[in-house]
């Protein structure tokens, strides 16, 4: 099952520089603090073009991805798959970019 994070956690990650990659599916403009972030994700609109980044990047089973849709909906749905496929370290922005604006 996927790890929820929170805002707070999710800006901690940042702040420590922890490597993740962050995966976007948020439609529109970013706005606010958050904007920065949301620039340097990886955006995406489906769970295959997150498998072809990976793929791209020759990441590891292991390596954090943190995924952020409008809601959190779609990430946790995309989320399992990833789990399904291997990956231990997949972190969701618990409510979404709704939740961190």
């Amino acid at each position: 099952m996927s790890n929820e994070i929170s805002e707070y956690q999710l800006n901690n990650l940042i702040q420590q520089q922890v490597p993740f990659v962050f995966f976007s599916m948020v439609e529109g403009e970013i706005e606010g603090d958050w904007q920065k972030t949301f620039s340097q994700s990886v955006p995406v609109r489906e769970f295959v073009e997150i498998m072809q980044h990976i793929q791209t990047k020759g990441l590891d089973m292991q390596y954090p991805l943190v995924l952020c849709c409008q809601d959190g909906k779609t990430s946790k749905k995309i989320a399992k798959k990833l789990e399904s496929e291997g990956f231990i370290n997949v972190y969701v922005v618990a409510g979404g970019y709704n939740k961190l604006i």
